[in-house]
């Protein structure tokens, strides 16, 4: 009766608990929603602000980019006249036949680019000798001798008059003005110029007037922003302001007549705007850009942000919460009713066992769900045949669960995976060890697919296997990747010709090779007096005219420079001594014709039979003495170099022995700049002898006799003692170069161990591996670093980009830091190849998960594009050169 009665009591009550769970999760989840609502609203308002202030910065760094690129080319027109040999002729001859040949260059430069208004010659009294125009899209005519004026007076030509050789000068960006006259129909332009020397006599400037119009009405669209451009006196060259909207549909008659000025900002703002390199606000964003475009005259390029677009941005944000919370609401009303529907203790007991449950599967699940994310998983019984495959398997391979199930996994097996790989597997496997790899395989449809896979037993609790489960990753495009770097690593973009690194893993498929080396005389004549564009044209015909005479028998690589390698293996070295004398009088016969001028071709070829891993550098000795003979052709022999390289070497081993002893060999130090906070965090060591007067030499003369006279490994243990007593106080990183001699030297292994742990700099050191593409023993290097990550250090590789032929070295080696080959880097801003190949190699290592540094950053130009293309680190003679000692910031 007591039980009975408890219960009806309970049944009774029932009732009143089910309101009070209803309106109990109303008021949670009104209140829960309003709160979330609010901090939410505010959220997503603060990172709307934030993205505008990135997109400002950007739109602003893009459009001064636009302008600098377009007058720059105007820029680069000056120097390049300033050069030209039409017009040093007609400089120094002042007579009618080259003046009437400097005339048809002025014709060819303006018409050829429609941007140019005005192009003139003005010699040094002020009177215009050669002067050519156009009137917006018309053709560019010459102007009569009769109607060339007297300029001696116009501003322009007295303060170019006055700059230096070698500079240039620019005016304001305004209307054309001619005879003091503003110009009808209204034109904005600008001028640059730059001054004439002869034999350090002033001979006169050549000037250039450029519309303006199409570039700065480039400038003006934005689809977030209302863009302005001012002057120093707050006075507009273009634009509408947020706060005068009167200023709409502006010509250039209105605009640089009417100076409409920034009056409309308020004071602080204005005042703000002309005297601040930058300035920002929440819808104004301002920039001085004259230092960066190298002008005289001061302009402020102007951002406000669109208020209709950021209204409807928040209006968006506003009905997307909206919507959401919505249904959080309903739900919260709608569990509280059902909950309702339970009686208090046995909802309790409930809800917390399906807690526990919903715990359990939560974790679960989330365990299947990321091993099924981006991995390919199958399961094997004990003979190797598929029981299991996820949907991953199904759609990287093409077969159906039906299909696999059953199989053995030989059905995956590609041709080109030796048969020895999977014997070491399947020992591996059953010794009841992990296998990991990389394996290519193959797809239903006959394709190929790669895959990092690891291989796991499956064991009970006697330990015997029960199943083998296979966990694969796809890297199909990280080895695509991986093949179009090395395409690209082995391609001259020039000439399309294979380069030295092609070459060299041609030698190394045959034991006999016939080499010639090849070069045209007096090359950097050309470069020097015609310039880099001329000389990278006759390199390249050069090229094309080798080839037109080679067959099939023969290949074409381009070294560096004008040098070029011609390789055979089929012939005899008789019959391949005649080819290339024969080769060599077409040469001399012909000549390479560039339509202006066309240049004969003098060459010397040196040519090699040595052993295939010493006939590409006896060929370039042979054409190195046969320059020295001033012979055109030479064959190599041993007796030209063994008895000096032999003196030489005697000499630099008693120089080294000298220096160890006498503590001559020193460090300096290189710094190396985070890209994203611009701040100095790391420095490579880098080793240097010095010389009994205190002069220092560079490790390229004296490391290579070391390693041969057992020297070098002292010369790598005083880098240590160094470096570590410099660092041992200090907070930031420091790299060491080690090459394979190093850590193949059980010696210096040990006494590096030793120092880390004296100097306690183990989480500041990193360990540089230098020279990677001697490395053939992998397994070693790998439990170096290994070891040495075991104890804090970090693991730099070098030179990433040249010598690799095997990427598996990379993906071995767990990596911090790729250094970037700076011959690639030191050619992104002129090189589209060089360019491209980085970004592949940036994707590859932001992939693999390595951070990225470039080195011979060199100058600005550089040092803007590796900030662009992304790359973590920067180093080079631009940033800081290497020094005794470390650098401020």
């Amino acid at each position: 009766m007591i039980k009975k009665s408890r219960f009806n009591i309970f049944i009774k009550n029932a009732f009143n608990i089910k309101i009070f769970f209803v309106l109990s999760f109303v008021l949670f989840g009104f209140l829960t929603t309003s709160l979330t609502f609010y901090i939410n609203y505010k959220y997503q308002e603060k990172q709307l602000e934030n993205k505008i202030i990135i997109d400002a910065n950007l739109e602003i760094e893009n459009k001064v980019s636009k302008l600098n690129n377009y007058l720059k080319r105007y820029k680069n027109y000056l120097f390049s006249l300033r050069k030209n040999e039409l017009m040093l002729e007609y400089l120094q001859k002042q007579d009618k036949k080259s003046k009437d040949t400097l005339s048809k260059l002025f014709s060819h430069i303006i018409n050829s680019d429609q941007k140019i208004m005005q192009l003139r010659f003005i010699d040094n009294k002020g009177l215009e000798k050669i002067r050519f125009e156009r009137t917006f899209l018309e053709e560019a005519i010459q102007t009569k001798e009769s109607q060339l004026q007297d300029k001696s007076q116009r501003y322009y030509f007295k303060e170019t008059s006055k700059i230096l050789d070698n500079t240039y000068w620019t005016s304001n960006i305004d209307l054309n003005i001619e005879n003091n006259k503003i110009q009808i129909p209204y034109v904005p332009t600008f001028r640059i110029a730059t001054v004439l020397y002869d034999l350090q006599e002033f001979k006169g400037i050549i000037i250039f007037n450029i519309f303006m119009e199409e570039i700065l009405n480039e400038l003006q669209k934005s689809n977030l922003f209302k863009v302005s451009l001012v002057d120093e006196k707050g006075e507009f060259l273009f634009g509408e302001t947020a706060f005068n909207n009167s200023i709409k549909d502006l010509s250039w008659s209105k605009d640089l007549q009417k100076n409409i000025k920034l009056k409309n900002y308020l004071p602080e703002e204005v005042n703000a705007i002309l005297k601040s390199k930058e300035y920002l606000n929440k819808n104004i964003f301002s920039k001085y850009i004259s230092d960066e475009l190298n002008l005289k005259q001061k302009l402020f390029l102007i951002l406000e942000t669109k208020k209709d677009n950021i209204a409807q941005l928040k209006k968006s944000i506003i009905n997307s919460l909206l919507n959401i919370l919505s249904i959080v609401f309903i739900i919260s009303i709608f569990l509280g009713i059902l909950l309702s529907l339970i009686p208090s203790k046995l909802a309790k007991k409930l809800f917390q066992e399906k807690e526990k449950l919903e715990e359990i599967e939560l974790l679960f699940n989330e365990y299947i769900e990321a091993m099924n994310i981006d991995n390919i998983i199958t399961k094997a019984d004990l003979k190797g045949n598929i029981t299991y495959v996820n949907d991953n398997f199904c759609k990287v391979t093409g077969y159906t669960k039906e299909e696999a199930i059953g199989k053995p996994h030989s059905l995956l097996r590609s041709k080109d995976t030796p048969k020895e790989t999977f014997k070491e597997l399947w020992n591996n496997i059953q010794d009841k060890k992990t296998w990991t790899g990389i394996l290519k395989n193959r797809k239903k449809d006959g394709s190929s697919y790669y895959v990092k896979l690891a291989v796991v037993p499956i064991l009970d609790k006697k330990n015997k296997i029960l199943e083998y489960v296979g966990i694969r990753h796809d890297i199909t495009e990280l080895m695509e990747q991986k093949q179009s770097l090395l395409d690209l690593a082995t391609k001259d973009s020039l000439t399309n010709c294979g380069n030295r690194t092609k070459l060299v893993e041609e030698l190394e498929k045959h034991d006999l090779n016939n080499i010639a080396v090849i070069d045209i005389d007096n090359f950097s004549s050309i470069n020097d007096f015609y310039g880099h564009v001329i000389g990278d044209v006759v390199i390249r015909q050069f090229s094309i005219l080798i080839q037109s005479y080679l067959n099939k028998d023969f290949v074409l690589y381009r070294l560096h420079a004008d040098k070029f390698a011609i390789l055979n293996n089929s012939l005899d070295q008789t019959k391949f001594t005649n080819f290339i004398e024969l080769l060599n009088t077409k040469m001399i016969e012909s000549k390479i014709d560039l339509g202006v001028k066309s240049f004969d071709i003098l060459t010397t070829v040196g040519i090699s039979f040595e052993h295939q891993y010493e006939v590409l550098l006896t060929a370039e000795v042979a054409n190195k003495h046969a320059k020295k003979l001033n012979k055109h052709l030479l064959i190599y022999s041993k007796k030209l170099q063994i008895e000096r390289e032999f003196e030489d070497s005697l000499i630099w081993v008693e120089k080294i022995k000298s220096a160890l002893h006498d503590d001559r060999i020193v460090v300096q130090y290189q710094p190396i700049l985070n890209n994203k906070t611009m701040k100095i965090e790391k420095y490579e060591v880098l080793v240097r002898m010095k010389e009994k007067d205190g002069k220092l030499i560079s490790p390229f003369y004296f490391l290579g006799i070391a390693k041969k006279s057992k020297q070098y490994i002292e010369i790598t243990k005083k880098v240590i003692d160094i470096s570590f007593k410099k660092f041992e106080n200090l907070d930031c990183e420091f790299s060491i170069n080690l090459t394979i001699e190093d850590i193949l030297n059980k010696e210096l292994i040990e006494y590096l161990t030793k120092k880390i742990k004296e100097y306690k700099i183990n989480d500041k050191l990193v360990l540089e591996l230098v020279e990677s593409e001697n490395i053939e023993d992998f397994d070693k290097i790998s439990d170096f670093v290994k070891q040495f990550k075991s104890y804090g250090c970090k693991i730099a590789i070098d030179d990433f980009g040249t010598g690799y032929s095997n990427f598996e070295y990379l993906l071995r080696i767990d990596a911090d830091y790729i250094k970037l080959d700076g011959s690639l880097i030191k050619d992104i801003t002129i090189n589209e190849s060089s360019k491209e190949l980085v970004k592949t190699m940036i994707d590859f290592a932001n992939k693999m998960g390595f951070q990225t540094i470039a080195e011979f950053v060199s100058d600005k130009e550089t040092f803007e594009e590796v900030k662009k293309l992304n790359v973590d680190y920067s180093q080079g003679f631009y940033l800081g050169i290497p020094n005794d000692d470390l650098i401020n910031d």
